[in-house]
């Protein structure tokens, strides 16, 4: 059954961001927790953006080899400054959030496909080569905002990466853990790393701990 959304329109240092919510999820504080997670989010990129440097001080640099599996030479920095940058000032405009229950992930952005669409045999394929984009709102778990605002942060800034920038996942060996310690499996490579959206979401997440050696979101 498709599910009925209820809109509330919030504003995040002068950017309107709209908050839909299935109906009957109640009247919460869900609403205003994604506003501080649009605007703790846009915080954290601010605080990383002047740190992606050829000369990144050591905890940053750190943080780089951990998410990056490489050590920061010019040609990934330049790589992570862009895709961070664009989502720095993707996420200061106008742009739509769903919150919902998901047993599934903390959060996706839909698929979409360019080329031409047929069938075959039942089955929906599309023309070779076709780019597969993120499009629509930013989707949230519920319980993940409520119970865990941080995790939340990491997971918009992920969510972001692929709606506005096109990043991609990359399984267990993309993903890290929830407390940012390590990927959940081994053997990501250096290339797809720089394509992958964990890696840019724990490393904001890993340079505000090393610029602040604290990171609480309430």
């Amino acid at each position: 059954m498709k599910r009925i959304y209820n809109g509330h329109k919030v504003t995040v240092n002068g950017v309107q961001i709209n908050v839909k919510m299935v109906l009957g999820f109640g009247s919460d504080d869900v609403v205003q927790r994604a506003q501080r997670i649009v605007q703790t989010a846009q915080g954290w990129l601010a605080a990383t953006l002047p740190e992606v440097t050829s000369q990144m001080r050591g905890g940053v640099a750190s943080a780089f080899q951990s998410c990056f599996v490489k050590a920061p030479d010019p040609a990934a920095v330049s790589t992570v400054r862009s895709v961070l940058t664009t989502t720095n000032n993707s996420i200061r405009k106008a742009h739509g959030i769903k919150i919902r229950n998901d047993d599934d992930a903390y959060g996706y952005v839909s698929l979409s496909f360019g080329g031409r669409r047929h069938l075959t045999n039942g089955m929906v394929f599309y023309d070779d080569g076709d780019v597969i984009t993120k499009l629509g709102e930013i989707h949230l778990d519920k319980n993940t905002v409520k119970n865990n605002m941080t995790l939340a942060v990491i997971t918009y800034i992920h969510e972001a990466t692929h709606r506005f920038v096109n990043t991609n996942d990359h399984g267990d060996q993309g993903y890290f853990k929830n407390d940012g310690s390590a990927f959940c499996a081994p053997g990501i490579t250096w290339q797809k790393a720089l394509d992958n959206a964990d890696s840019y979401a724990f490393f904001v997440y890993k340079t505000m701990l090393a610029k602040y050696k604290s990171v609480i979101v309430t």
